[in-house]
Order: C-alpha cells, then sequence, then structure tokens
C-alpha cells in the first residue's frame, strides 16, 4: 500500500572501458570526456571539467574561489591532497566584524554587522581556484594548460543556452545584485536573469566574454596572471578601493596550494582517503562497529546509528578542530579507531542520545583535555559548490570540489575580468579568542570531502559532493550504500538519506513511515524533507567507479540536478 504518492527520479550510469567524468554539470562531464578522447589522462579531464564548471555553474565556483581535492597516480602508486580552502589575509584580524545579534554563515557562528562576513569587499578571498587547477594539471597532468582550458574558453566566448536552473540561480541572487553593480552587469545587465528555453521558444544564451577573455590570458601567460600583473592589480584595487583588505602578497600567498599525503583509513577492509575530512573519518569509524549490512538501509536501528554517529562526529568537529596545521587539535585521537570504538560503546540502540557534547579524543593522546568552547548554532548552510570525479585508463582517480562559499561568493566582480571572488571569510568564527577565529593564514575547519577509495589494494572509486554541510551525508551515505548495502553505483546515489549534526535530524520523506515512527520513538527529533531540483537538502553527489569484475569504468550523479556523467 502507499498512503500518498511520490515521484521516483533515476538516472543511468555513463560507462566506458576507457573512462568516465562525472561532474555537477552536464557540460563539465562532457569536457571531461573530451579531454580522454583525445588522450588525456584523469587529471586532465578533472582540470578541464573544473574549469568548465566554474563558465556553466558560475554562481557555485570560478577561478576566483576555492577548493580542493584527491589525485591517486597509479603507475606511481602516490595518493596527495590539493588543499587550496580560503586562508585568512595578511591584514585580518579576530576583531575585523562588527557582532550583531542572531547567528549566521557557514557554520552558524555569530552574526556580523551588514553580513560583511559574507558578503562585500572585507568577505572577499584571494582568488586560489584557477592558480590550484594549473598546479595539479603540472604536477600530474599529461596535456598543455592551454589545450585543457579550450572547452571553458569556448563556452564563455560562445555562451551557452541558459537552462532553468542558471534563470533561477540568478533570479534568486537579484537582490544581491542590486548592490553590487559589478556582478549585476555579467548576470543580468537589464536587471532580469536571462530566460530558458521552453518547448515554445528558444532561451537565452548566456555570454561570458570578459570571463573568456581572462581565461584566454591564462592560457597564454600562465598561472602567475591571477597573483602578479595586470589581473592580480585589478583584483587588489578594486577590493581595497572598496574598504576590503586583499594585498598582492595574499594573492601570491594563496597561488600556491598545500599538497599533503593524507594518511589512508580502512572501513570494512576498504582502504581510502578522505580529502582531509575529519567528519566522514569519525563517522566510518564509529559505524564500523556496527553489522549494517544485517540491518539494511531503512532500517530504523540503520538510521538511528548514521544520525548518533554524524551527530557526535559534528560535535567533535566543531568543539576541537580548526586549522589543518593546528597541531594542539587532537587530530590523532578524534580520527583513531579506539576513539570511535569508545564513542560507539556509549551509543544508546534504543534512544536518542541527549542534546549533544564533545568526547574525550585526548585521553587517547595522552594528553589531558582543555576547556573546550561553546558550540555554534545549527544552521543549515547555502547549497553551494559543485564537484568533479574522473577515472581514467590507466586508473588514475581523481576527487575535487571547489566553491565560491555562497552563491556568487562575496559578490565581488572584478570589472573588466568576470573573475567573481569567494567570500571563505564567513568559515571564520568573528568573535574574538576562539578557535576559529580570524587570524592571517590561518586556514578553517574543512568539513566537505572528496574520497579516493581502493579494494583489495586496487583503484575502485571516487565520490565528491556539493551542497554545503550537506555533503558530508552524500559522501558517506554513498559510501556506505556501495561498501555495506553492496548497492549498484546509481542506487547508491539515488537511496534516501539523513542529515544530522545540532539540533533536529533532517530525513528525507521518501523514508518509509514506519522507520520515520520508529525514529520518534527512540527520541529522535526529525524534520522530513521533500527532496526537488531546488533544494539539494542532501548534498548533490558524484561517483566514479571502476566494476571490479569487468574493469568498466561507470559514472553516475544525483538525478534532480543539472548533474552529469560521460565516458569513454
Amino acid at each position: 500500500m502507499n498512503p500518498r504518492s511520490s515521484v521516483e527520479t533515476t538516472r543511468t550510469p555513463a560507462s566506458g572501458a576507457s573512462g568516465v567524468v562525472a561532474a555537477g554539470h552536464v557540460l563539465a562531464a562532457d569536457a571531461g570526456r573530451g579531454i580522454l578522447e583525445r588522450g588525456g589522462n584523469a587529471v586532465d579531464a578533472a582540470v578541464a571539467a573544473a574549469f568548465v564548471a566554474g563558465v556553466v555553474e558560475p554562481w557555485n565556483t570560478g577561478i576566483g574561489g576555492h577548493g580542493f581535492c584527491s589525485v591517486h597516480m597509479a603507475r606511481s602508486n602516490l595518493t596527495q591532497v590539493f588543499d587550496w580552502v580560503t586562508r585568512g589575509p595578511d591584514e585580518s584580524h579576530e576583531e575585523m566584524f562588527e557582532l550583531d545579534e542572531g547567528v549566521g554563515g557557514v557554520f552558524g557562528f555569530t552574526r556580523v554587522k551588514d553580513d560583511a562576513q559574507a558578503t562585500g569587499y572585507l568577505a572577499a578571498e584571494a582568488p586560489a581556484t584557477g592558480s590550484a587547477l594549473a598546479e595539479l594539471l603540472g604536477r600530474h597532468g599529461t596535456m598543455p594548460l592551454r589545450d585543457v582550458l579550450e572547452p571553458a574558453i569556448e563556452l564563455a566566448l560562445g555562451g551557452y543556452p541558459v537552462d532553468w536552473r542558471t534563470s533561477l540561480c540568478i533570479a534568486d541572487s537579484l537582490d544581491y545584485m542590486r548592490a553590487f553593480p559589478a556582478l549585476a552587469s555579467i548576470y543580468a545587465p537589464d536587471g532580469l536573469p536571462p530566460r530558458a528555453g521552453t518547448i515554445f521558444r528558444d532561451g537565452d544564451r548566456l555570454v561570458l566574454g570578459d570571463l573568456g577573455k581572462t581565461l584566454q590570458r591564462f592560457a597564454d601567460e600562465g598561472p602567475d596572471l591571477l597573483s602578479q600583473g595586470a589581473v592580480a592589480d585589478a583584483v587588489v584595487a578594486e577590493v581595497r578601493g572598496h574598504g576590503g583588505i586583499l594585498t598582492m602578497g595574499d594573492l601570491a600567498h594563496s597561488a600556491r596550494p598545500i599538497v599533503v599525503t593524507e594518511p589512508t583509513r580502512t572501513y570494512r577492509g576498504i582502504t581510502y582517503v578522505s580529502g582531509r575530512c575529519p567528519i566522514v573519518v569519525e563517522v566510518l569509524n564509529i559505524l564500523e562497529w556496527f553489522d549494517l549490512a544485517a540491518l539494511g538501509p531503512d532500517h530504523p536501528l540503520a538510521r538511528h546509528l548514521m544520525i548518533e554517529a554524524m551527530r557526535q562526529a559534528w560535535v567533535d568537529a566543531l568543539t576541537y578542530l580548526g586549522d589543518p596545521a593546528d597541531g594542539d587539535a587532537p587530530w590523532q585521537g578524534l580520527l583513531s579507531k579506539e576513539y570511535a570504538a569508545d564513542v560507539a560503546e556509549r551509543i544508546d540502540l534504543a534512544h536518542a542520545s541527549d542534546e549533544p557534547s564533545a568526547g574525550d579524543p585526548w585521553r587517547f593522546e595522552g594528553r589531558a583535555r582543555p576547556s573546550t568552547q561553546a558550540l555554534p548554532s545549527s544552521v543549515r548552510g547555502p547549497n553551494h559548490t559543485t564537484q568533479v570525479v574522473a577515472i581514467d585508463r590507466w586508473a588514475n582517480m581523481v576527487s575535487l570540489e571547489e566553491s565560491l562559499g555562497s552563491w556568487f561568493g562575496s559578490k565581488v566582480a572584478i570589472p573588466g575580468t568576470g573573475i567573481v571572488l569567494g567570500n571563505g571569510m564567513q568559515a571564520f568564527d568573528p568573535r574574538p579568542g576562539r578557535m576559529l577565529s580570524v587570524a592571517p593564514d590561518k586556514r578553517p575547519l574543512k568539513i566537505a570531502p572528496a574520497i579516493l577509495a581502493f579494494k583489495d589494494g586496487r583503484p575502485w572509486l571516487s565520490i565528491c559532493a556539493s551542497g554545503g554541510r550537506t555533503t558530508t551525508a552524500a559522501a558517506l551515505h554513498t559510501m556506505v550504500n556501495l561498501v555495506d548495502f553492496r548497492m549498484g553505483l546509481q542506487a547508491a546515489v539515488e537511496t534516501p538519506r539523513v542529515h544530522a549534526e545540532l539540533g533536529p535530524a533532517y530525513i528525507d520523506d521518501r523514508a518509509s513511515d514506519q522507520t520515520v515512527t520508529a525514529l520518534r520513538q527512540m527520541g529522535h527529533r526529525l524534520r522530513p524533507i521533500g527532496e526537488d531540483p531546488w533544494l539539494a537538502a542532501f548534498g548533490r553527489p558524484s561517483v566514479a567507479m571502476i566494476d571490479p569484475t569487468t574493469g568498466m569504468r561507470l559514472g553516475g550523479g544525483d538525478a534532480l540536478h543539472s548533474a552529469g556523467a560521460s565516458a569513454v
């Protein structure tokens, strides 16, 4: 019996013998496939797709933003993380924002006056994505930057048909554009969003001429374009001319990503790297102590365990962690199997926990636990960012996320360049004396994963997602669905999810009524949400996989949005 009607939407996975690219937008995935067809490797394809995403998803990403990726090179068996997440500018300080009442920002910190931490020239970060992608390409790609940039340049200069999502995202930002005319001149020059096509009429084409010319200069002159010279001068002049604090030193510093070798983790015999995402590691460590496969994905106990593990990991991260370079934080203890066992033992299988409290990972490092800070509030942040995953014929793998922070970032567009600067400053705590307070060269807590996984020691899986804080839920469920419940790739992405941190737990309203009732009887505060193409309430994952039996490259992703996967 079905007590109410529902809409079921699905995609068919892309498959090919030589490689696959999946991304947040189908045009980005197609661009990556074109690079694979020309003999490029997964890094070449992912970088091409990432540049295209900045053209066709300009509200989510662009060369003026930030990001990170995990990359595995099969021949050398080298796995690295490239991290170009926001850093505090040289002139930043912990009292640079005037506090206001209420909460806001991606982590639910105290709101600041005039929303200056998220919107405007003090919110603007140094552009890092363009230079970081070039660095990734230079280290592990096989094709020249000029060739990899071709698809993005052609789309920017020639334009592309406006779809409903593009029109809607620009329409939703019109209020901001009225306050930032340089941004409006690019995306709503007549004060209205571009029109999407219908079966009755052709839609508009979005031409980004200034951005296309900047990308062409980037191809001709190289990555230094964004850290020195005329374009860099224009960025600093525009920002500082309106009260911002970016310097040429900030641009130079942000032009090189941090490159690290992340320790590998294990989950039920699968080896993986998380892309330096502590929340994913802690949740998987906790879940490993329970036999999820015997329950099924919508069993009340399986949902209960996911909620409890996610809540604990979020509270621990927001209490103890910040910049991954902070050696005083209990990274080793928090991410240890021993700490997860301690947490798992304390989970009540019949009752939801009360308001979450941080655990004590310090004793697993042999150190005393210091005083902790008050937790931020629970705030569902914006569904920003986009992602690219790729696997090639040589079994090289990439999982890449890029972002402007919020939609259109800081809303600061640099005249004549098409560059929009991200607002990564919103991820810092505006209050002085806090773990995540603003400071020069400091980086905020990274909450989004870029997963690469290996089965029997061989490359197997790449997962990445977008959607603000819900990226963790999207990636975690996809991983658990593939490993524990042995789902096919597309089912692993599309099966209803939960998202839990502070406050109520969110659950896809496609979950069974019996499960929702049972969870409420356990004491969970649930907020059912109907997923739709606009909301993206539980993140938007993209997945690439090597079928262990056939060796085929498979790609899939979210069925409700403009995501796509293309294979060769």
